[in-house]
């Protein structure tokens, strides 16, 4: 007889009860978004392909599956201690039964030896579950603050503004101009005020990606208008050589308005 098919045919009764002592031991487990039902069902199948593995030769069920339930549970907030706590009550609860079943000193020595490698296995897969879901958290950390570190604010109709604030380095240049021409694509946008206000300093690299974004927004039919270029940094863009004689500049951000207003057919009036 097989250690699988053994442990396979305890294995509902013993997720029943693991389950019943996650929800009394386990704080976590009674503050996730599922039903013991629903608990239960999950902790079957994992389980089950731990019973799986127990008879292959390079286990890989269990990791799989334990996996997809640590990444899971990661996104729900389960914190990795609470989820490892579950899996090692299994696995001693499980090898305690298995061991029950069979009476020889060589099946226990094979059990145990079959057993700590889908247990390696599968805490290998735990780990790189909880991994990918702080990876993924972090990626949609990242692109929260890239949005809320390069503000697009539509003005009036077709008018963006894009105020830059602080160090532009060429990853940061880079994620501008890709979101800049994707927001003068959704919103049709005629002209795009670049807002240099808050911008420390202007050096060869970042002056190119400027003028990249002048060259890319003009491909798409809008028009840039530069503004806030403050004295020390046009000092220093002429001591670069930049040339910006073929683009609008005004002096701040309601110059740049106006303009752009009017090139539109708009004017502020007082009521």
């Amino acid at each position: 007889m097989s250690f699988g098919s053994v442990f396979i045919a305890m294995e509902e009764s013993m997720s029943d009860q693991l389950i019943d002592q996650a929800l009394v031991e386990i704080p976590g487990y009674r503050k996730l978004p599922l039903t013991k039902q629903q608990l239960a069902q999950r902790v079957l199948i994992t389980v089950h392909a731990f019973g799986m593995d127990l008879d292959e030769e390079e286990p890989h069920f269990y990791r799989t599956h334990l996996e997809e339930g640590a990444y899971q549970r990661a996104i729900q907030g389960l914190p990795i201690d609470d989820f490892e706590q579950l899996v090692l009550l299994w696995h001693r609860r499980g090898i305690e039964m298995l061991m029950a079943k069979f009476e020889q000193p060589a099946e226990h020595v094979a059990l145990l030896h079959q057993a700590l490698k889908v247990i390696q296995s599968g805490l290998a897969g735990l780990y790189r579950g909880y991994d990918r879901a702080r990876i993924g958290q972090l990626d949609r950390q990242q692109a929260i603050l890239s949005e809320l570190a390069l503000p697009i604010i539509p003005v009036y109709k077709h008018i963006l503004a894009v105020p830059l604030i602080g160090v532009i380095d060429s990853s940061r240049a880079q994620q501008m101009i890709e979101r800049l021409l994707d927001e003068i694509t959704n919103l049709k946008a005629q002209m795009v005020i670049l807002d240099l206000t808050g911008v420390p300093l202007i050096d060869t690299g970042v002056a190119h990606h400027l003028l990249k974004t002048v060259h890319s927004a003009r491909l798409l039919g809008a028009r840039v208008i530069i503004v806030g270029i403050r004295g020390e940094i046009a000092q220093t863009m002429v001591h670069l050589g930049i040339d910006l004689s073929e683009i609008t500049t005004r002096a701040n951000l309601q110059a740049g308005v106006e303009y752009a207003l009017a090139c539109t057919g708009f004017a502020i009036r007082p009521l």
